[in-house]
């Protein structure tokens, strides 16, 4: 164009430039020449995008390729160690190692099944429990009183029965040492094993150990390995009485190692009650409080303590009759005669009602705020983890 307003030579021709031919030449021709010389340089580009784009495209397709293969390898030796992982806690591996082998097979061949089978069936290792000791209350007291001192307390007893029945394992290891079964081995009816035991009860007994022995079993001379020969002897039985040892006499077989004791059918029966124990109003001078609820309708709720989930912990409140406070767990509710009802919240509450039917505990509330507050998670996360727990107790 500048060519041909300057009347350069080698300007093209009336007919090139503006496609058509004329004496003269409007500002309307120069704008509609402007606006067609625009819309080819947009279709230029719009083809020189395209080019760059199917050239992106291509460059993406090559990564995607590349992080899939790097998945596939990865996702082969995890199930690898997987596998072998598995095949070492069976405990009789000579029953499965060809269905591992086979999985291994199918596995090179079929990848999409094997990955399917492996998110669909969530294994969970878990040792199964065995019930809790179901003996007779004579036969066990008679036992405490004819091989402990007759001094022995309450508390001194309960730590014994419950150090027997939280150390499974250490039994299952004296049960072991104490029945040769190879050659080069020895019978040994004091293991270190039940010693060690004994030696912690005496610690944590502390001054009062004493009575865990009779009058006429120890003397002032007796030495503290003496003593600890002396319980680790009584625990031995504690354990046969109790049925923690598995070893079978009769037959002199070994039955394997011991499996945890359940603790269901000793949990406590907890009652979420008002902690004020008389009416704290002065007027009424600490009367005492009833029961709000009748006996037949009192409800029943779930309550998370610590770490531990009771599905079956009643609800009640009490009432004072003389101004007609109500006294909750977590809350007062009282009347005035300007404001009419009103409620007040406890800072002092050891309960907290967090749902319908739920109830927690301050240490398992204040979690919650600290892992809120430190590592961001939602309360809908926490929703999700206590209902998966209670799911898998009630399994």
């Amino acid at each position: 164009m500048q060519a041909w307003l300057a009347g350069d030579e080698e300007s093209p021709t009336d007919l090139d430039l503006w496609g058509f031919e004329s004496d003269h030449y409007t500002f309307l021709d120069l704008k509609k020449w402007l606006k067609e010389k625009v819309e080819k340089k947009k279709g230029k580009g719009k083809g020189k995008s395209k080019e760059e784009k199917g050239d992106k495209d291509e460059g993406t397709s090559e990564r995607k390729e590349k992080s899939k293969q790097n998945w596939t390898a990865t996702l082969k030796i995890y199930l690898w160690c997987l596998t072998w992982m598995w095949a070492i806690l069976m405990p009789e591996i000579t029953q499965h190692i060809l269905f591992w082998l086979l999985i291994i097979w199918l596995f090179q061949w079929f990848p999409s099944a094997i990955l399917a089978l492996f998110i669909f069936i969530q294994p969970v290792i878990a040792a199964k429990e065995q019930p809790f000791p179901n003996i007779l209350f004579d036969v066990f007291s008679e036992f405490i009183l004819s091989n402990f001192g007759s001094n022995i307390t309450l508390s001194a007893t309960l730590l014994i029965l419950f150090s027997m029945i939280d150390n499974v394992d250490l039994l299952s290891l004296h049960a072991r040492q104490q029945n040769a079964k190879l050659k080069g081995e020895k019978n040994v009816d004091a293991t270190a094993w039940i010693r060690l035991l004994a030696r912690a009860i005496q610690e944590k007994i502390g001054m009062d150990s004493d009575d865990l022995f009779e009058d006429d079993e120890i003397t002032e001379y007796t030495t503290e390995k003496g003593r600890s020969i002396l319980l680790s002897l009584k625990l031995d039985k504690m354990a046969k009485l109790l049925k923690l040892y598995p070893f079978n006499k009769e037959r002199k077989v070994f039955e394997g190692q011991l499996k945890p004791v359940s603790h269901a059918s000793i949990d406590p029966v907890h009652i979420i009650c008002p902690i004020a124990a008389e009416c704290e109003t002065l007027s009424c001078k600490g009367w005492a409080l009833h029961v709000h609820t009748k006996i037949r309708d009192i409800p029943t709720a779930t309550l998370i303590k610590g770490s531990k989930i009771f599905e079956y912990a009643y609800v009640v409140s009490g009432v004072c009759k003389i101004c007609k406070t109500l006294y909750s767990a977590e809350h007062e509710r009282a009347h005035d005669e300007t404001q009419g009802y009103y409620k007040v919240h406890l800072n002092s509450a050891k309960y907290l009602k967090v749902g319908q039917k739920l109830w927690v505990d301050r240490a398992f509330s204040q979690s919650v705020l600290n892992g809120i507050y430190s590592f961001h998670a939602s309360a809908a996360a926490y929703t999700n983890i206590g209902t998966i727990a209670l799911e898998m107790e009630r399994k």
